[in-house]
């Protein structure tokens, strides 16, 4: 049984996920994080600066499959056509 704090924070939790839903275009966002991810990793590359940080990559890794399964829930058939 949840708390009176646990269900304030689900409902808080719900509300502003509804609100990112709305407001945030998924799509952009995911494909702007992966070029800014690239471009990141291209300017390293290009310094020689030692990469190493498999926890972030784990962590985006993780996130661009969460946007993409939101892309893939809220596309329209037509937006689909259009990807």
């Amino acid at each position: 049984m949840e708390t009176n704090n646990e269900e304030a924070l689900n409902n808080r939790l719900y509300y502003r996920f509804t609100v990112f839903l709305e407001v945030v275009n998924v799509n952009h966002l995911s494909r702007n994080l992966r070029r800014l991810l690239l471009a990141y990793l291209r300017y390293e590359l290009n310094t020689g600066v030692d990469l190493h940080f498999p926890e972030l990559l784990v962590d985006l890794s993780n996130l661009f499959e969460l946007l993409d399964d939101i892309e893939a829930a809220y596309l329209s058939p037509q937006e689909e056509k259009e990807n």
